[in-house]
């Protein structure tokens, strides 16, 4: 049998019309805590929070909303989907907001039309009959400047929310919150404190308190945390925000006519109870995407439905991370996961579309890729807000670090920040590297990276020589090269390796410094020089460049000859390599010959003592080629004979601080028990033989200098005047002999030659010049050739000895002493 429903005569003829039925408040409040799990975000986790600012119209109807929110469609606004606010039901089952002159409690437990009590604060008074709001008032008497007169007046200046934390399980929530719990998400909200104000329009401040009983009401009582913006960049902070905001807020949900776009330097400063400060800074560049937007984000920009804006900022670390992972920020961070991480070093802020719960961006599913199916418009969004805004607001960021390098002389620590926030390509998530086609087609047309070439300056990539070398070349090394490529204009940058993967990855050409490249580079100066400087390489032996240790100490003056002193073991070793191989102009010193070691010395000699054409010059017996070097000198070179540096002025008399060439001719005054009696040094002097009273021991040493420097014996005497006698310009010194020498000296000098017996032409023709007898009648001194017939007299006065006197007198007549002199020689 039909049932009544089904007659005809049931009803009116067409259909009827049903309300949809709705779960009850309480469901829908799981509902979302459940995809909007507890994330430690300050605001939604505070037993009490205070806020400055009152409540506006449309703030009161937003919160008492769910699912919706009165700031849906405002671009500026954070809370534009109804959600945030009710997630604090996780903690709390009866929230209550006092702003202005209102009072709000909320009581999901109740039913839908009698959830939101609202309360005029100046009539609290009257409601005590209806609510027991007594335990609350007691609470807040004292918190935030709430107290007895904020009632009287039915005005309380700022926003102050309360939480009372939920304690006993029920139809909402079995999440029961205590004091450690809360305390557990204090210290979540606290490290991530540093980039909550990041994109804020509004909060410059957050301090976080921890009180109970009577110490709630202590105003002196400090926050045990709190994060702020630094006083040194408020103001501007402020300037540029409100800037910006007013802005936004004038295009509203229109496409504005060009694009703009601000940037701030942003120092964030935490401090803890104890006093510990911290502090980060940041460069911030906010944009709102304008003007000739493709067809497709202009039409979802002005999509109602989307309510979005293309507008991204960019957060620049200043400081050296390495921890650093770049995240997703709607103007507050989305939940610390994976998918919230792009593998950017920088964070990103926009008006992504959002999944469901609001926790992670909308992208296509793996399926949806695979199959190329219909993508919704959410997703499409973010395609051209990355692509379209936010490669391009990307390259704007990376082109004002690069002004602020130059703005500060390019300084090293503002350049390593700028190619730190280039992003790598390698390490870019999934779906954030939609970026990097359009980021780097632009980024690597720009003269983008430096070069210290040229005193400093930027150049393209496509002109760069990039430091990078060959397997096993030192540090030392690389840094020796690359200075000397600079020097020679070569535009050497020296870039990380994420910047070098991704030119490699775009097919451009990469200049290494490859030893094939260095070879090629004609006329490069990259021996290393003592003197500081550089030469090329090359085979001219007339030119040779010496590798030696220690022993360029001896050639002081001629450092552009030698090997740069003090270099690393590898680099010195691979050019004694070369130079025992004979390769190009570099020669080892220890091969040198005696004469090639004597034409270095007479450099050196040249360039601090003086001409080298005279016997002797005057010497200053100081640096750099004082005792020290002189006796380095003479250690070098006792290895080698020394008739190879007969002709360098090698030999000091310090009597007369003058230095003589070793061939000069030298007796010593003084050696052991033999001594030259004074006199006697003189007359040798006027025979211009070196009398030195002394020489030092590393002289004394050398096993040739017996060749150079005699013995004070009567021996080295004479064979030293003989040596003068078979040196030429005999006649010269015999006459300054005969001119200069007293009759002391003369006395001295025949009684200390007296008593050798001499056999030798060449000394006996000497001694017979000079004038050491005294003629009779006229008492002048005359030589022994002076005369040919000499009284035995003569011979006598002086107490010759026979053998001397024989020699002297062999051709001579010889008279009794009373015979009368007949013949006197003519004057010389």
């Amino acid at each position: 049998m039909a049932s009544s429903e089904d007659s005809d005569d049931s009803a009116e003829d067409g259909p009827e019309y049903n309300a949809i039925l709705q779960p009850p408040l309480i469901k829908q409040l799981k509902k979302i805590l459940d995809e909007y799990r507890m994330m430690g975000r300050f605001l939604r986790v505070q037993h009490y929070v205070y806020n400055n600012a009152i409540f506006t119209k449309e703030d009161w109807q937003g919160i008492q909303m769910i699912n919706s929110s009165v700031k849906e469609y405002d671009p500026v606004k954070i809370g534009r989907f109804g959600l945030r606010f009710k997630s604090v039901f996780h903690i709390t089952d009866y929230p209550m907001i006092i702003s202005g002159n209102r009072m709000l409690v909320l009581d999901p437990h109740k039913s839908a039309d009698r959830v939101c009590i609202n309360m005029k604060l100046n009539k609290l008074h009257k409601y005590k009959k209806h609510l027991d709001i007594s335990y609350c008032l007691n609470a807040l008497d004292g918190l935030f400047d709430f107290s007895q007169k904020t009632l009287d007046s039915g005005e309380f200046d700022g926003t102050l929310f309360r939480f009372p934390l939920r304690d006993v399980k029920n139809n909402l929530s079995d999440n029961i919150y205590d004091k450690a719990k809360i305390s557990d998400l204090f210290n979540a909200f606290k490290a991530e404190a540093s980039v909550e104000l990041l994109f804020l329009n509004c909060i410059e401040k957050i301090e976080l308190y921890d009180k109970d009983g009577y110490k709630l009401h202590k105003s002196d009582e400090p926050p045990f945390f709190t994060v702020k913006i630094s006083e040194s960049c408020l103001d501007d902070v402020r300037a540029k925000r409100s800037e910006f905001h007013t802005h936004m807020q004038s295009v509203g949900r229109q496409i504005a006519e060009q694009t703009f776009s601000t940037n701030v330097d942003v120092k964030i400063e935490t401090q803890t109870g104890s006093g510990n400060k911290s502090e980060q800074s940041w460069f911030v560049l906010h944009c709102l995407k304008g003007g000739n937007l493709s067809q497709e984000l202009a039409t979802l920009s002005l999509d109602k439905a989307l309510s979005n804006s293309p507008y991204v900022s960019i957060a620049v670390p200043k400081e050296v991370d390495t921890d650093f992972k770049g995240h997703v920020f709607c103007l507050m961070p989305l939940p610390l996961e994976d998918e919230s991480l792009t593998g950017y070093p920088v964070h990103v802020n926009g008006h992504f579309a959002l999944s469901q719960n609001r926790r992670h961006v909308k992208w296509p599913t793996a399926d949806q890729v695979r199959n190329k199916a219909h993508i919704d418009k959410s997703i499409r969004w973010n395609n051209c807000l990355l692509v379209e805004v936010l490669a391009g607001v990307y390259h704007d960021v990376i082109q004002d670090l690069l002004q602020t390098c130059k703005a500060n002389g390019n300084r090293k620590e503002d350049i390593d920040r700028l190619y730190r926030s280039i992003p790598d390509h390698r390490k870019i998530n999934s779906h954030w590297d939609l970026i990097c086609e359009p980021f780097f087609q632009t980024f690597l047309q720009t003269a983008c990276l430096f070069s210290n070439s040229f005193g400093g300056k930027w150049i393209h990539p496509k002109d760069a020589v990039f430091k990078i070398f060959d397997t096993n070349v030192s540090e030392v090394i690389q840094e020796a090269i690359c200075l000397l490529i600079q020097a020679c204009s070569i535009e050497l940058v020296d870039v990380p390796d994420h910047i070098v993967a991704v030119l490699k990855h775009r097919k451009y050409s990469v200049q290494t410094m490859s030893q094939e490249f260095i070879r090629k580079l004609s006329g490069l100066e990259l021996l290393p020089l003592d003197n500081g400087s550089f030469c090329t390489f090359n085979n001219n032996k007339n030119n040779r460049v010496f590798n030696c240790k220690d022993e360029v100490a001896l050639f002081p003056g001629q450092e552009e000859r030698f090997i740069k002193q003090g270099l690393n073991d590898e680099v010195y070793n691979h050019l004694y390599m070369m130079a025992s191989k004979g390769l190009y102009q570099v020669s080892i010193l220890q091969n040198q010959s005696a004469s090639e070691i004597a034409s270095l010395l007479q450099t050196t000699i040249t360039k601090y003592i003086g001409s080298t054409s005279n016997r002797e010059i005057q010497w200053q017996s100081s640096a750099p080629v004082g005792m020290d070097w002189l006796e380095k000198v003479w250690s070098y070179i006792q290895r080698y004979d020394l008739s190879y540096f007969r002709n360098l002025h090698l030999m000091p008399d310090t009597r007369t601080n003058e230095m003589y060439k070793i061939c000069a001719g030298f007796i010593l005054k003084t050696k052991g028990h033999s001594d030259i009696p004074s006199y006697v040094c003189d007359c040798l002097r006027y025979l211009d033989i070196v009398v030195l009273e002394q020489i030092p021991s590393i002289i004394e040493e050398h096993k040739n200098i017996r060749n150079f420097v005699y013995l004070p014996t009567k021996d080295d005497v004479f064979r030293m005047l003989i040596k003068i006698q078979a040196g030429g310009n005999i006649n010269h010194l015999v006459k300054k002999f005969n001119t200069t020498i007293t009759a002391e000296e003369r006395s001295q000098f025949v009684t200390y030659i007296s008593g050798y017996s001499i056999t030798d032409n060449q000394l006996i023709n000497l001694l017979s010049a000079m004038h050491l007898f005294t003629e009779k009648n006229s008492r002048r001194y005359v030589s022994a050739s002076q005369v040919s017939i000499m009284l035995i007299l003569i011979s006598s006065q002086y107490c010759i000895s026979k053998k001397l006197w024989t020699a002297l007198t062999r051709n001579i007549e010889i008279l009794p002493q009373n015979c009368t002199l007949k013949q006197l020689p003519k004057k010389m």
